[in-house]
Formats: structure tokens, C-alpha cells, sequence
């Protein structure tokens, strides 16, 4: 009916945020966050039913950084992350045994190459950790304890989460839930989601999707599969914007096994879909009971056979530098824009054009991660492509 200060009104110690909380199964709670001990040290609270108490002794911890997760298991154990190093610089998930802290995995075996955020268990023991921290590839990951080693969730380097992991869970299930500030893929980057690992069987798994412009007004798109189960068909479908899909053709499945599959999207000159330099192509993988997946968005540059004036950029996805190459006829001064997804220039500068090719090296490492558009105006043309930042 009302809330109060557990401990009593007024009486807190905490001299600074509290962030994470979490319960044990016999009813004790524990609190951290940004608060400190008489030495400073960061330090896990304990509420046993009458009085907040530090777990492992008053000034006892040593905790050289902030705590921003807790979680409990069955056993009663209490694990901690969050910005606290190891000797050798690395963020760890501490374990509370009941008498002592210890490293989980052992003293100085962490990985974790940054901020872990957020800390979760399943019933079956495991525990779920996610946050700053990447792999190989420079994506976040959720790494998993199965109570003798970490591993990413998913497989080493399979992680496609483009920015932070702030929060997990699981449920009853078995599966994994995941959320924060990453996004879809391009072209949908500015959209967040709630990702879920588990264990339910999709239509098909695809190994390969790419498109490619052939011959005049063709566009050729093909897809390899690794495996198929009751597949029914796929549908190709494009769009100019990213947004908008529409289907441009079906191809029957076979249905089981690995197969290859093409099509041909064939243009009709000079759409207004055409003047944008190119379009985006995804894949509809249709099962018989009418369930469906997408495959990830593909982009592809249409060809001067397409009477289009595009811009080559590389490499693309680029990370510090990007290689503009554009044709020119004539001789004469334009301007160099980078807009985003939003429709805001990001970047502009001014260059000049050569008969023939024109070769300009763009810095970008200060842009967001994400997809662009990049454009150059003359007085007699204009010029327009995209690229990725990583």
C-alpha cells in the first residue's frame, strides 16, 4: 500500500547510486552500484531481513571499480560484475561463495575486454553475461558459463549485436532474451529490438545471399542453402529505401537438403527507383505451414549500362577511410556530401573534378556506425552512392 526505506527512515548508508539488485532463495537481498566502503572500494550490500551488512565484511572488499549487475543462483552463490579489473586489466564476474570473492574461471582467466553489463542464470546452473565486451569481429556477444568455461552464446564470432547489451534474461524454456542499444540491420540500423536465442527450428538456414548487377537492367540475385526442412518457396524482394519491400519474383523450394538457388530481376530503365543508384534486395524464406524468415539486406550499385552516374566507394564497410572514385566528363567544381539515415549531412566538403577519373579519399572515422548515403553535385551532374561505417 505505501513504499518505505528498507532499513528503516533515513537510515542509508549508501553514499551514491544504487544500480543493481537482486534476491537470493532465502529471501536475502543484495545491493551495489556506485557506492563505496570507509576505503573506497566498491562493495556488495546485504539486506538480511533487519540490517544492511558489506558481504564479506565491513571494508573487506576489493573491488577496484563500479558494480553495475548482481544475479544468485540455486546454490545460494552471488555473482557481481561490471566495471572491476583483474590484475591483468581485465573486467571479471566475481563469485561470493558464501565465505569468500573469487574470479569465475579463475584468478586472472577473464577475457572480457570491457564493461560487463548485466549478469543472468538459467535454471538449469548456467549464468549469461553481455554488456561492452566484444569478440574477435568487434561485435558484443553474450557469453555463457557452463560452469567450467566461457563460451559466446551462438558460437565464437557469430555475434552480429552492433553496440551495447544492457539487459538479459531467460525464461522456463531454456531460451535467451537480450536487449540495449544495438540495432536491425541495415537498412533498419536505427531500430532496436529484443533478440532471443533458443532453440526453435526456422523454415530453412541460409549459408549465402548476394545480388549483383549482370547485364543491362538486370539485376542477378542467388542464395545457397545448408539445410532445409519442409521449405516451401522464397520470394525476392526489393526496395529503393530500405523500408518498402516489394516482391519481384518466387522460386519454388525443394524443400530438404542444401541447394542453390537464382534470379533474375529484371529493370525497367530509368524508374525513379533507378535514379537513387540502386536498390536493396532481401529473401522471404516461406515454410509449408506458412511461417517465414528474412535473410539480411544486400545493397547493390547499378552499372553505367543503367545510364546512371554512380560512385564507386572503397573499401565498403569502411572504419577510418573511404576511396571515392567518380567519372567525370568535364572539368569543374562540386561538392561531396555524406547523409545519413535521417536525412541530415554529416559531412560536406568541396572538390574538384578532373576529366576522367577523380579518385578523393574521405575520412569517417568520426561517423556513427551505419549505412550513408554519399552524393556529389556539380553544375552538370550528379553523383550518388552508399556505404557502411564499422
Amino acid at each position: 500500500s505505501s513504499w518505505s526505506e528498507l532499513g528503516g527512515t533515513n537510515n542509508s548508508t549508501f553514499n551514491s547510486a544504487i544500480w543493481p539488485l537482486t534476491t537470493d532463495a532465502a529471501g536475502n537481498i543484495y545491493a551495489s552500484g556506485l557506492f563505496g566502503n570507509s576505503n573506497g572500494k566498491s562493495y556488495v550490500a546485504k539486506w538480511n531481513g533487519s540490517s544492511w551488512s558489506e558481504l564479506g565484511g565491513t571494508n573487506n572488499s576489493t573491488f577496484n571499480n563500479n558494480i553495475f549487475t548482481l544475479t544468485s543462483d540455486a546454490a545460494g552463490n552471488i555473482y557481481a560484475a561490471g566495471r572491476i579489473t583483474n590484475s591483468n586489466g581485465k573486467c571479471y564476474v566475481a563469485k561470493w561463495n558464501g565465505s569468500s570473492w573469487s574470479e569465475l574461471g579463475g584468478t586472472n582467466n577473464s577475457t572480457f575486454n570491457d564493461h560487463i553489463l548485466t549478469l543472468t542464470t538459467d535454471a538449469a546452473g548456467n549464468i549469461y553475461a553481455a554488456g561492452w565486451f566484444t569478440n574477435s569481429n568487434g561485435n558484443r556477444y553474450v557469453a555463457k558459463w557452463d560452469g567450467s568455461s566461457w563460451s559466446e552464446l551462438g558460437g565464437t564470432n557469430n555475434s552480429s549485436f552492433n553496440w551495447s547489451i544492457i539487459t538479459v534474461t531467460t525464461d522456463a524454456g531454456g531460451n535467451v532474451y537480450a536487449g540495449g542499444g544495438f540495432t536491425l540491420p541495415l537498412p533498419n540500423y536505427a531500430t532496436n529490438y529484443v533478440a532471443k536465442y533458443g532453440s526453435t527450428t526456422t523454415p530453412v538456414t541460409l549459408t549465402t545471399f548476394t545480388a549483383r548487377p549482370t547485364e543491362t537492367n538486370q539485376i542477378k540475385t542467388e542464395w545457397q542453402t545448408a539445410t532445409e526442412v519442409n521449405t516451401s518457396h522464397f520470394i525476392v524482394e526489393q526496395s529503393s529505401d530500405g523500408k518498402t519491400f516489394t516482391a519481384k519474383g518466387t522460386v519454388k523450394a525443394v524443400g530438404s537438403g542444401a541447394n542453390a538457388y537464382q534470379f533474375t530481376d529484371k529493370i525497367v530503365p530509368l524508374t525513379p527507383l533507378g535514379r537513387q543508384g540502386g536498390f536493396y534486395y532481401r529473401l522471404k524464406m516461406v515454410d509449408k505451414d506458412g511461417s517465414f524468415s528474412y535473410s539480411k539486406v544486400v545493397w547493390v550499385q547499378l552499372s553505367f549500362t543503367y545510364n546512371l552516374q554512380p560512385i564507386t566507394v572503397s573499401p565498403n564497410p569502411a572504419k577510418e577511410a573511404i576511396t571515392v572514385k567518380i567519372n567525370s566528363d568535364k572539368k569543374e567544381k562540386g561538392v561531396l556530401q555524406i547523409i545519413n539515415a535521417a536525412g541530415q549531412v554529416v559531412k560536406q566538403m568541396s572538390i574538384a573534378l578532373q576529366v576522367g577519373e577523380n579518385n578523393t579519399i574521405v575520412p569517417i572515422s568520426t561517423l556513427a556506425n551505419g549505412g550513408y548515403t554519399l552524393q556529389v553535385k556539380s553544375e552538370s551532374n550528379n553523383w550518388q552512392g552508399r556505404f557502411v561505417r564499422e
